[in-house]
């Protein structure tokens, strides 16, 4: 593929059709002198100048079109790179209006006079729809988003352990950072949420979980005292 594409360059095909020209003029001039000596190459210049004419209109030929094509290239690269971008600009801006709009909804249910969020009981409708606006929400974010969601319930105390407002069974918390403070916080309201690993949380997993970042951990400060050790 990438000698094809080297193949194929302005440069590549000049210097190509430059040394085609050379060698088809040198084989003309070679075959007049067999034929007819060395005054047959003076009698046919004509026809020597002709192939080195015709030789350098096809080169010219070929590096243009190779030219067009790579301005076609160039274009086609261009628009996909502005695609790619306008895309990215507006995935962000969505992610970023369905965050606001969540909070705003939340922090309506949660301010509202007569049933107020936070003294809700199990079962009761808004506590419903504050579940299912945060599952929805979780869905459509990324991790930053996602760890934006649950620092805003674990700080509205909607997710205390032992008094858990909107449990986060079956949230998508993929891509999203915890620490071991987190997890102990949040153990209650996590239970069988969809961790960054795409398991679901439990004790268990919890328990491996801390394992492997301790193991992580050590590797990583035995890894940057043996640097320390080589430099000193």
């Amino acid at each position: 593929m990438g000698s094809a594409l080297k193949l194929r360059s302005p440069a590549v095909l000049m210097a190509i059709g430059v040394v085609a020209t050379l060698v088809l003029a040198l084989l003309v001039v070679i075959a007049l002198t067999l034929t007819g000596g060395v005054t047959a190459v003076s009698d046919n210049a004509p026809l020597i100048a002709a192939v080195i004419a015709l030789g350098g209109v096809f080169t010219a030929q070929m590096v243009s079109i190779a030219l067009d094509a790579r301005r076609e290239k160039d274009a086609r690269d261009a628009q996909r790179d502005q695609w790619e971008h306008e895309t990215e600009v507006n995935d962000r801006r969505a992610k970023a209006d369905a965050l606001q709009a969540y909070l705003d909804q939340m922090g309506q249910l949660l301010l509202d006079k007569d049933k107020p969020l936070r003294q809700s009981k199990e079962g009761d409708e808004v506590r419903t729809l504050a579940r299912a606006r945060t599952l929805t929400v979780l869905q459509s974010l990324d991790g930053y988003g996602r760890w934006t969601v649950v620092q805003f319930l674990y700080e509205s105390r909607l997710v205390d352990n032992g008094h858990v407002i909107v449990p986060l069974r079956d949230a998508n918390l993929q891509e999203t950072e915890f620490n071991m403070a987190d997890l102990e916080q949040l153990a209650d309201a996590l239970e069988g949420a969809y961790m960054p690993d795409g398991n679901r949380f439990d004790k268990d997993w919890a328990k491996n979980w801390a394992k492997n970042r301790r193991e992580r951990d050590e590797e990583a400060e035995e890894e940057e005292r043996y640097w320390e050790d080589e430099n000193e």
